[in-house]
């Protein structure tokens, strides 16, 4: 019994040195503070990512730092876009605008590395070609290093072709990028930018007299046309002058593209003097953003008789009336010397007949 005892505690001391090695393999790393493909640290906690890796670049590339690779790790490194804005906010036909997008690594494990960003417009149109044009730069961003569950922020000028319609138009960002392992991936994803046609209304001649007359009535006549691509809304014209206007203002309503319609003042001066005033034509687009156009004007009012009012310094014409043409003596001397003359002749023709009788006898 007691040889038993003796050859027991022989084995235990040979396998002490043993066991020792063993716990020191098993034990993780203190320098590197992450276990190989596991992810964790002393104590089976998950490993915490340093802040450097953990996102949060907003334009500049993030600086690489180790993470976990191995066979262990199964799901592979996913890129999308977390947000975009165009500046300005309402994109425009025929003008430029900048497109700032944040792509953000879903993924909290893997990194991404060497990632090609191409901006692709979907849709084109018959004369002009693709609807987005890049704006003095390529349509290509690069970035060569993602932090898991980091982003980054690009930006870039665009151009919208002027014959683009008033729409939302889609632009495809496409991805390629790989793992910290070189395994590449590619992705792609959409976003839609709506685009709007300017607003064009376009006032014709507007003729306002320079000299005025009191007590004469006046016209004014504001044309308008649509010479845009879109359609305006809530077209109102108004005139502010101190003349009594008989219509100050007129509302036109929609007013489609390549339509016109007229503003027509009438009003009759009533005061002498320079006169200031303005026309102000106001109308919408499709978005309810508020325009408004003005032509302001100056005349001269001169004063003249008002037309209703009596001068008392005229007085009313004489008027003689002619008397009974048989009052008048010449009237009567003329009657006298007719009926003397009627007499006269009756006389001779009554002696010329007796003569010619008495010569028949004889």
């Amino acid at each position: 019994m007691k040889k038993q005892w003796i050859a027991l505690i022989v084995a235990l001391v040979l396998m002490m040195p043993v066991m020792s090695m063993a716990n020191a393999d098993a034990a993780p790393s203190q320098e590197d503070g992450v276990t190989v493909g596991m992810g964790e640290v002393p104590g089976g906690m998950p490993a915490e990512i340093p802040p450097e890796i953990s996102g949060g670049s907003t334009g500049t590339d993030a600086p690489e730092m180790p993470i976990s690779t191995g066979p262990e790790v199964q799901n592979h490194p996913k890129i999308v876009i977390d947000s975009y804005k165009t500046e300005p906010e309402q994109v425009q036909a025929g003008d430029n605008f900048s497109l700032q997008m944040t792509f953000y690594n879903t993924n909290g494990v893997n990194s991404i590395r060497n990632m090609k960003i191409t901006l692709v417009a979907s849709d084109s149109t018959q004369a002009s070609g693709p609807v987005f044009i890049p704006a003095g730069t390529s349509n290509t961003f690069y970035s060569r290093y993602l932090a898991p569950e980091g982003e980054v922020t690009k930006r870039i000028d665009m151009y919208v072709v002027p014959d683009a319609s008033q729409r939302t138009y889609t632009l495809t960002a496409n991805f390629e990028y790989e793992d910290a392992d070189g395994n590449q991936f590619t992705t792609s994803e959409n976003i839609s930018i709506p685009v709007v046609q300017k607003s064009e209304l376009t006032l014709g001649q507007t003729v306002v007299n320079p000299e005025m007359y009191t007590y004469q009535q006046e016209y004014i006549s504001v044309p308008l046309y649509n010479t845009g691509k879109t359609t305006l809304y809530n077209v109102t014209a108004k005139i502010e002058s101190p003349f009594a206007v008989e219509t100050p203002q007129k509302y036109m309503g929609n007013m489609a593209s390549g339509t016109q319609d007229t503003y027509d003042i009438s009003f009759t001066p009533d005061a002498p003097g320079e006169v200031e005033g303005k026309i102000i034509v106001q109308y919408q687009d499709v978005s309810g953003k508020q325009y408004e156009q003005t032509i302001p004007f100056k005349t001269q009012v001169i004063e003249m008789m008002d037309p209703t009012m009596e001068d008392p310094m005229m007085e009313e014409p004489i008027i003689e009336e002619n008397p009974p043409i048989f009052m008048s003596p010449l009237f009567w001397i003329g009657a006298l010397a007719l009926l003397i003359l009627i007499v006269v002749l009756v006389r001779r023709r009554k002696q010329k007949k007796e003569d010619r009788e008495l010569e028949i006898h004889d």
